[in-house]
């Protein structure tokens, strides 16, 4: 029976890790990873530079080059904390989950006649309920919310200055604004990251362009 049973233990450890795995590859797949707004930066500062080395457009390109990048650096930052907050957090309850069940199911099993077996019974719970604790107490859902609306909203700017015309005759008060909603979002960021770390009070971000 133990002999059984440590076999069963390793499949399905197997079968939780390559779980683990596919969720890891399919939340990559679908979800805001760096790889998409670095290439959508890239052609954007090229676009960029090939106006600017034209004729200018009022002296406007290399202040929309400048302001642009910050956007894509604060985009990239804001892409990849949610990605690894949802990664951190998916992972986390689907072995807190596999680690419940498979306690069930070896109790259930009589896997604790040996020492070793109900040493073994004694772990998967205890870690089951550390890793529960660590998820609630640095609130991984929460800060990956959070993260997510900051990706959305330096998203939106993204694209407010891509629609930006070039004769626009308010073009560098538009630029100058959306930088100042930009550095308006990270005091919001940084002020709702340690109030929900630390009370666990989360407030929806309110869009930076409302606020003006």
């Amino acid at each position: 029976m133990p002999h059984v049973s440590g076999k069963l233990i390793a499949a399905l450890c197997g079968v939780a890790a390559a779980l683990a795995f596919l969720a890891l590859v399919f939340f990559y797949a679908d979800g805001p990873g760096t790889l998409r707004c670095t290439v959508l930066g890239e052609v954007k500062q090229s676009a960029l530079k090939a106006r600017e080395g034209g004729d200018g457009l009022h002296g406007y390109a290399k202040r929309e080059t400048q302001i642009y990048n910050d956007l894509v650096q604060r985009y990239d930052y804001y892409a990849c904390e949610s990605f690894w907050y949802g990664v951190l957090w998916n992972v986390g309850t689907l072995t807190v989950m596999v680690l419940t069940s498979l306690t069930a199911l070896l109790a259930a099993m009589d896997f604790g006649k040996r020492n070793w077996g109900r040493a073994t019974l004694a772990t998967l719970p205890a870690l089951a309920a550390l890793l529960g604790a660590v998820l609630t107490q640095f609130r991984l859902q929460e800060t990956w919310v959070l993260r997510e609306a900051g990706r959305i909203e330096v998203g939106s700017m993204l694209d407010r200055v891509r629609r930006i015309e070039d004769n626009d005759p308010k073009k560098l008060e538009t630029l100058n604004k959306v930088q100042d909603e930009a550095i308006d979002l990270e005091r919001v960021q940084a002020r709702q990251f340690f109030s929900t770390l630390f009370k666990g009070e989360q407030r929806e971000t309110p869009p930076a362009s409302e606020k003006r």
